[in-house]
């Protein structure tokens, strides 16, 4: 069965990450969920805790509120790992969250995380992230305003639209 990475909003949105995750080595942050706000980090975390579980591979949340050192050393354990882009920062700059190795960037609730109010701690993020990733943006919607921004993160994008009927 193929095992996928799904976000928050729908079950019916996921990204598949079974032959990614099954070579993926310990220790190595391959996949990165960024969040736009604690709460949602928290919530997409028991989901993709759940599937390192599954896959036998080490997951970690790291957002506002919780411990730093903690966080720290979940970090150097983790494949996967779920953050809000101020926490993501600190822990990048501090050296303790290390991205070379990222194969999939997923930006959950992308409108809300390309909004305005959190543009610096996300550049400063994208700033860590290797060229060579998949980027995928999931957001139920997404302004004209906000498009351009959107389109600066990704190579050849395709967009899928769901119906809701």
């Amino acid at each position: 069965p193929t095992e996928s990475l799904p976000t928050k909003q729908t079950p019916g949105d996921p990204v598949p990450a079974d032959a990614m995750l099954a070579a993926a080595p310990r220790g190595r942050v391959r996949v990165l969920v960024i969040c736009p706000s604690r709460t949602h980090a928290r919530e997409a975390g028991v989901t993709i805790e759940a599937l390192g579980a599954r896959c036998g591979l080490q997951a970690t949340t790291l957002h506002p509120g919780g411990s730093v050192a903690r966080q720290a050393a979940s970090v150097a354990t983790a494949t996967l790992v779920v953050g809000t882009p101020d926490r993501l920062r600190l822990h990048l700059e501090r050296g303790a969250l290390r991205l070379d190795a990222l194969e999939l960037l997923l930006l959950d609730g992308a409108d809300e995380v390309l909004s305005l109010a959190l543009g610096a701690d996300l550049a400063a993020v994208m700033g860590f992230v290797p060229a060579h990733r998949q980027t995928v943006l999931s957001t139920a919607t997404l302004s004209a305003q906000l498009l351009p921004q959107a389109l600066s993160h990704l190579r050849d994008p395709a967009m899928l639209e769901f119906d809701a009927r």
